[in-house]
């Protein structure tokens, strides 16, 4: 990527050499060759800030450049002429306007703004030299503003602007439940939850953009949506249920249209995790299984256990089944539905909302048990899964979920 110093440095020269103005193609950078005609220009950049409006400029790139251009003329009213036809050329010469400065392919020049015009004699070889200044604060941002380690990709229908400057959440937060044990040291650990989910995401809106604005506030009513997001570089998409709390906007969008303006979005998560926002390549595939036991494995991403949604189809009837999930050759995890179930008929198992169905109907029963509170996890990672049956039984087993992150 060029430098923005360089892309200033072309545009100036650009725009001072174009039409034919009174010092012809002599506008030179930081210094003018020896004995180079009057008149002639030299332009530099004295200064480099961040704008005004902070986290903004820092997180997208851009900056405030300070550029003096020089007007050297023979005789105080010659170089007063000539700073006043490079004025012409370079006063106002803001993005979006007729006479646009060019920052090239990698950036725009938002705004060039004169705040200060200083005049000064030099005594060169014993010669007075009048000089006049032009001092200009250029406002410029790269084109593609830096992107963070996350970034937002869309919230139902509204996609978000590519520039993501910050996206944060609350998932790996925990709250522990201890209680002090009276005359001794330590407590006792009771357990804890999760946090009430928490996005926060920080983007740019790009300059005098109205209709993005009010379509950005327009999801404060849409109630609970797919929040989308794209982790980071090389990462697949992830995806969380949530619905929009707070918008804000800053003083900068509306005061300074030329700078446009960071806004800043709160959402509350369903459930304070990321899920996989398409179907991992073994979630869904059917194992066929018959007899005393069949073992299968499934692999899960994530940095968290999944809750798998169990779909046990008996084309023919079965007398009920068991499902484990085995870790060094014992049950980690054990559900049993010990009823009978008809030829042609779906049990499906949410083990996320805890619900049993036979073909969508309720079945939640004493025929149902399960060894632990979740009934059943799959943890990131190889999981080995055994059915069992009866001996002359069979039926295929689907199970479908999302990785899982916090």
């Amino acid at each position: 990527m060029e430098l923005e110093i360089a892309a200033l440095y072309k545009a100036v020269r650009a725009r001072l050499t174009a039409a034919a103005p009174p010092w012809g193609t002599r506008a030179y950078a930081e210094i003018a060759p020896a004995a180079a005609p009057l008149p002639y220009l030299v332009y530099t950049v004295t200064g480099r800030d961040a704008l005004p409006n902070g986290e903004s400029s820092a997180d997208r790139g851009a900056v405030a450049l300070t550029l003096r251009v020089l007007c050297i003329a023979d005789g105080v009213a010659a170089s007063l002429n000539v700073s006043a036809a490079a004025a012409a050329l370079l006063d106002d010469a803001d993005a979006g306007t007729a006479d646009a400065l060019d920052g090239g392919a990698d950036w725009t020049i938002r705004a060039c703004t004169r705040i200060e015009t200083a005049r000064v004699t030099r005594l060169i070889d014993g010669t007075p030299q009048p000089e006049a200044a032009l001092i200009y604060r250029v406002l410029i941002e790269p084109k593609t503003p830096p992107q963070r380690t996350g970034r937002a990709v869309r919230f139902g229908a509204y996609t978000f602007p590519t520039s993501t400057l910050r996206l944060t959440d609350n998932f790996a937060a925990f709250t522990p439940l201890e209680t002090a044990l009276p005359g001794l040291n330590g407590a006792l650990v009771e357990g804890g939850s999760a946090p009430a989910g928490r996005v926060e995401i920080a983007c740019w809106l790009p300059v005098g953009d109205v209709n993005g604005r009010d379509a950005l506030n327009a999801i404060i009513g849409w109630g609970a949506q797919d929040l989308v997001i794209a982790p980071g570089s090389g990462l697949a998409q992830r995806v969380t249920r949530a619905r929009a709390l707070r918008i804000e906007h800053p003083a900068a969008a509306a005061d300074r249209p030329d700078l446009g303006g960071v806004v800043r979005i709160a959402f509350a998560a369903e459930q304070p995790r990321w899920f996989s926002a398409a179907a991992p390549a073994e979630s869904g595939v059917q194992a066929a299984c018959s007899g005393i036991s069949t073992d299968f494995t499934r692999t899960v991403g994530g940095n968290l256990p999944a809750a798998p949604l169990i779909s046990v189809i008996a084309a023919l009837p079965i007398s009920g089944f068991t499902l484990e999930r085995r870790v060094g050759g014992a049950a980690a995890d054990r559900i049993v539905y010990a009823a009978a179930v008809p030829g042609g008929s779906i049990v499906r198992i949410d083990t996320a909302a805890l619900d049993v169905t036979i073909n969508g109907a309720p079945a939640y029963s004493s025929a149902f048990s399960a060894d632990h509170p979740d009934w059943f996890r799959l943890l990131p990672g190889a999981n080995t899964i055994r059915v069992v049956l009866a001996a002359a039984e069979s039926a295929a087993v689907v199970l479908t979920w999302a990785d899982t992150w916090a």
